[in-house]
């Protein structure tokens, strides 16, 4: 392949964007990108030298446009193509007026791109022909104040109008998967969840600071509809500023690469540990049917499903402790102004980067898209506590929290007492067996997970630790915690601040993976629909 095929291969797609922003129709773009490209078929091409190749082609596109303009015109009038000959006022200025409106046009444009004061001033004085004095009394600004950011304003529109290919590629807009680690009372406190433009805002400013006329020009937005959206994550401290009027996101969003890297790195060294874990939840199963007590209700799969989480997340919080110790990775959650202290997370989406990637093997594509799991959930009512796994690849979130853990406990006390239920304990029944975590059966109203009082849940925590510390390599799945560590500090940019990057380095959270390498073996079967409702929740009294 010849230097001008490749360049052809390399511009294609903009050159047909080019066409078809010009003409507005899929045909007349077809025959302008074909003259554009026959323009290009110029065989001293790679000799001339260009330093601005982008710039070189942009020009080819206009010239090839104005000459296609005037050789069509006529046509185009017989049939009233109005949108295509709006701006041709004489078959002698064709290139004129099109010149011209491009460059009102792009104008326009770049003035919306602006920050707020620049923008009002030049809007007021261009537009509305305000003195500088009004303006600077309408704004409560010095009028040299005025005057420097009209001089501002111009060299930056001047800069802009004479780089039109600055920006000429096509911003991809992504879409995060957001949420936080952390306590706060509100779900969303920044918005970031729902709001798209918020994302990508974070997103392009992420490991760089750019100012708002930057973003603006990036995403192809006006500056107006960034302002708010920045003030609110300042607020926050999801963004800081950086050389006064700049911007840069204050949190990491991993990428596909640092996911990928992850994903790859929990498929290879996690089966070992897995398996340990299922001998000791097998090893503590006859144990913990004598501590439920009430075990004929429940399966000895089931019993499996549910106590295995609580094996696995005490462990690993052990060890992932130690690690933190004996590596230096001391962090703590942000205080947000809020009242929380949580950690924003943001990542690209793992359905998005398993559609680019087609090249992953099987396994891990399906651990990407199945084995990412959604939460730990942690709830806590007065002496209630509950553990609950929910895994995306048995379908994912569950409402479970403070609400649900004094339900259960008010209906534990009405099995226990046979106090007949009022209106308000029939309504909190209905809710349970709506939810999944209660139901009648032969006559009884039945809790339908295992709930222990505070003596059987002592006796399940001695009997687990006793197994796992008969059946558990922790020095060897520590050793996996630290190549963990390893592996992921060379994905991590060097721009994150250490407390984050120490949170990170110690964020190997195998949790949702051994469960899912567990039932992707066949060590735990597949549960039953009614089972998937309340499937991997314990609750406790304390």
């Amino acid at each position: 392949m010849d230097f001008t095929e490749r360049l052809i291969q390399d511009y294609a797609k903009r050159i047909w964007g080019f066409a078809y922003a010009k003409t507005n129709d899929v045909h007349n773009a077809g025959d302008l990108s074909q003259e554009i490209i026959v323009a290009l078929c110029d065989g001293a091409l790679a000799d001339k030298g260009i330093d601005n190749m982008d710039g070189y082609i942009y020009r080819i596109c206009c010239y090839t446009w104005s000459k296609y303009l005037r050789k069509n015109k006529p046509g185009w009038e017989a049939l009233h193509n109005g949108g295509t000959i709006q701006y041709m006022e004489s078959g002698d200025n064709i290139e004129a007026a099109l010149i011209h409106n491009e460059l009102m046009g792009k104008l326009r444009q770049e003035i919306m791109y602006l920050g707020k004061m620049k923008r009002d001033i030049t809007v007021m004085y261009y537009y509305e022909n305000k003195r500088g004095e009004d303006i600077a009394r309408l704004l409560g600004i010095p009028a040299s104040t005025v005057r420097w950011h009209l001089s501002q304003a111009k060299t930056d529109l001047r800069e802009r109008l004479r780089l039109p290919t600055e920006n000429s590629g096509i911003y991809k807009p992504v879409r995060l998967s957001t949420g936080r680690n952390g306590w706060g009372e509100q779900v969303d406190p920044c918005g970031l969840h729902t709001d798209v433009l918020m994302q990508n805002i974070c997103w392009v400013c992420h490991g760089r600071a750019l100012t708002v006329e930057e973003i603006a020009r990036t995403l192809g937005v006006a500056a107006v509809y960034l302002e708010d959206k920045l003030d609110r994550l300042l607020e926050l401290d999801y963004m800081r500023r950086v050389q006064k009027n700049k911007y840069q996101t204050r949190f990491f969003i991993p990428d596909a690469r640092y996911q990928l890297t992850e994903r790859e790195f929990h498929l290879e060294h996690t089966w070992p540990m897995a398996e340990q874990f299922h001998h000791v939840i097998t090893e503590a199963l006859p144990g913990i049917k004598e501590a439920v007590g009430n075990s004929g209700d429940f399966t000895d799969d089931f019993l499996i499903w549910q106590f295995i989480p609580l094996i696995i997340f005490r462990t690993i919080q052990q060890i992932d402790r130690v690690m933190i110790e004996r590596h230096g990775l001391q962090h703590a959650s942000p205080r947000r102004k809020d009242g929380g202290r949580y950690w924003a997370s943001a990542s690209l989406r793992m359905t998005d980067i398993v559609e680019e990637h087609p090249g992953l093997t099987e396994e891990l594509r399906e651990f990407c898209l199945q084995g990412g799991g959604n939460a730990i959930k942690l709830p806590a009512a007065g002496k209630m506590h509950a553990l609950q796994f929910d895994l995306g690849f048995l379908g994912g979130h569950r409402e479970f929290g403070p609400a649900e853990l004094a339900q259960l406990n008010r209906v534990h006390e009405l099995i226990v007492s046979g106090e007949a239920p009022n209106s308000y304990d029939r309504e909190i029944i209905s809710n349970l067996i709506r939810e999944g975590y209660a139901a009648h059966r032969d006559g009884s109203l039945k809790i339908l997970i295992p709930y222990l009082t505070a003596d059987r849940m002592e006796a399940v925590t001695d009997l687990l630790q006793a197994c796992s510390d008969k059946l558990l390599d922790r020095e060897g799945i520590g050793s996996t915690f630290h190549r963990y560590m390893t592996a992921m500090n060379k994905e991590i940019p060097d721009f994150v601040e250490d407390n984050e990057r120490n949170h990170l380095l110690s964020g190997f959270s195998p949790y949702i993976t051994i469960l899912w390498l567990l039932f992707r073996n066949g060590c735990l079967r597949k549960p039953a629909a009614e089972e998937v409702k309340c499937i991997c929740t314990v609750v406790w009294e304390e």
